[in-house]
């Protein structure tokens, strides 16, 4: 069986790591579950490491 869809929970330290390390797969799903105020600015913002946002 082969993951397709991935959803992480949370995008702070490690959350925003795992979001960088799966982003470059181009077939993999990924969401990120986020709440309150850090969910309205990964809306509004995206997530950036190093300089990419996504």
């Amino acid at each position: 069986m082969k993951i397709k869809s991935v959803a992480v929970l949370g995008a702070g330290a490690v959350g925003s790591y795992v979001i960088w390390g799966l982003s470059e797969k181009s077939d993999i799903r990924l969401g990120v579950i986020a709440e309150g105020e850090r969910a309205e600015r990964l809306k509004k913002n995206g997530c950036a490491i190093n300089g990419k946002t996504y």
